[in-house]
């Protein structure tokens, strides 16, 4: 009996644990590693045990400052701004009192790589041709200037019709290095000898000792030298700037533009030249006809912020520019310069713009018969006491036989010839006697006033009456050609008078001996 209890109970034991019915006896859970920390960036739901690998944003400290970057007191650092930013005081022109002209002497072969170095000066004013070449590298102002080339010869050479006549072998030709004369000489004249020289006084001074035939060059500075043979090629001078001046080269145009609108052009124009003002108009679109805005750190803000215009130059080239006894520049290039820096001053500066004053001309050797106290400038008209005999002569100049006059002249001027070719020194004073004694009276007082020592005349003899009166008094001779007058004779009545040709009172007798 207990035996079968025992066995029913270990087979019910058996089924009930195939049947799955006894819940003690559930399986352990798995544990999940990972971060735990919800803060985390790497914050892992799933995990049941926290493995260290928590990972966290950093922390942000904040830093104040200026967090602008166009402030002068940015910082990069900043990460709040603070509202301290400071920032630079806008620019503004601040221009020199008054602008002036400022000389630079340079030689003229690298006078172009002078000014675009950037270091000597703002421009060239130094009579420059504006051409193709010189306009890659620099950029030209309107024409202040328009002049033509001339040639001049040296003792004995042959007078020539045009420029081409050089073009022959054997011809020799002075020019100076890197001028227009030069480039055109090497591309036209290539048969004759050319030889360049470093500046323009050796030019003149090969030509003065026959080193060379010729000397070519810009006509106006020639001609101070000799007499021009001929004059070509047309060219006009220009101010040059560097390719960066931009507004420099904006505000000279207008500049040279008020000074020749203004009349002042032509003043100073004919302080230097004779004839009328031949300066052509190379105006384009592109050339400014109002002044520029200077800008910060611009070639035209220096120039008016220091006051000066510095100006590279070859001094050695009159009438455009020279040095005076004082070592000041001078001459028409010199006076133009002048002129543009007044007219820049008086825009930008707001100056009171003067207006050239032409020098005074005149004689100025007080040894001079019409030295002049007020003169400033020597102009070469200085006259001097004649050292020459004066002989008056009374001729028909006007009146009733005036178609003689001619005849007469050119007698007494013959006889002058011949007395100074034969070593003498005479000089003839002609009047009109209009043959009558009024008008030959006036004359003749007026040769005494000249300081004649005798007269010649008059033709007619009522005219010689008339001047004797005046003559004798004075005690000065006189010689008549062809009066004829009895009276005449009478020396009583008119003394100191002669004649050449017979009285008509013995006229009648020397008809009748020569008929019969």
């Amino acid at each position: 009996m207990i035996a079968m209890m025992l066995t029913l109970s270990m087979l019910a034991a058996s089924l009930a644990g195939c049947a799955g019915g006894d819940d003690d006896d559930e399986p352990e859970p798995v544990d999940v590693m990972g971060c735990t920390d919800a803060t985390a960036n790497n914050y892992n739901a799933d995990a049941t045990s926290d493995d260290g690998s928590c990972t966290y944003d950093p922390v942000v400290v904040a830093v104040p400052g200026c967090t602008d970057s166009a402030a002068d007191n940015y910082n990069a650092e900043a990460t709040e701004d603070d509202g301290s930013c400071t920032y630079p005081e806008p620019w503004s022109l601040t221009p020199a009192a008054d602008m002036e002209a400022v000389w630079v002497e340079s030689a003229w072969d690298p006078i172009i790589p002078n000014l675009n170095a950037g270091e000597m000066c703002d421009a060239i004013l130094s009579a420059m041709t504006k051409t193709e070449a010189r306009d890659q590298v620099v950029d030209f102002t309107r024409a202040y200037y328009t002049s033509s080339q001339g040639v001049i010869g040296g003792t004995g050479s042959a007078a020539i019709a045009s420029v081409a006549d050089l073009n022959a072998a054997g011809t020799t030709i002075g020019v100076q290095s890197g001028t227009t004369s030069d480039i055109y000489a090497n591309e036209n004249l290539a048969a004759a000898t050319v030889s360049a020289y470093e500046d323009f006084p050796s030019v003149i001074t090969a030509l003065e000792n026959g080193d060379v035939m010729y000397a070519m060059g810009d006509a106006p500075v020639l001609s101070l030298e000799g007499d021009l043979l001929v004059t070509f090629s047309d060219e006009n001078f220009g101010l040059a700037v560097r390719e960066t001046s931009g507004e420099l080269l904006d505000a000279l145009d207008v500049a040279i533009g008020a000074v020749v609108d203004s009349g002042e052009y032509d003043l100073i124009y004919g302080e230097h030249f004779d004839g009328a003002v031949t300066l052509a108009d190379d105006t384009t679109a592109d050339t400014a006809t109002a002044y520029p805005t200077p800008s910060e750190g611009s070639d035209l803000t220096g120039a008016l912020e220091s006051g000066q215009l510095m100006l590279c130059t070859d001094p050695f080239y009159p009438p455009f520019e020279s040095y005076d006894d004082d070592m000041n520049v001078v001459g028409f290039d010199a006076d133009i310069a002048h002129a543009i820096a007044d007219e820049l001053a008086a825009h930008y500066m707001g100056v009171t713009n003067p207006v050239f004053v032409p020098s005074v001309k005149g004689c100025m050797d007080d040894t001079a018969s019409n030295y002049n106290a007020d003169a400033e400038v020597d102009d070469g008209s200085c006259t001097y006491p004649s050292t020459a005999t004066k002989i008056g002569f009374l001729n028909p100049i006007t009146g009733p036989i005036a178609n003689f006059a001619p005849g007469f002249t050119f007698a007494a001027a013959e006889a002058i010839a011949d007395l100074n070719a034969a070593g003498g020194d005479f000089e003839l004073v002609e009047l009109d006697s209009g043959c009558d004694g009024t008008v030959a009276s006036t004359s003749a007082q007026a040769l005494v006033d000249a300081g004649v020592v005798a007269v010649a005349g008059a033709a007619c003899s009522g005219a010689s009456m008339g001047a004797n009166a005046v003559l004798s008094a004075a005690g000065i001779p006189m010689i008549s050609y062809a009066s004829t007058s009895p009276a005449l004779s009478d020396s009583a009545t008119y003394p100191h008078f002669y004649r050449v040709v017979p009285s008509d009172a013995i006229q009648g007798e020397a008809m009748e001996a020569m008929v019969t």
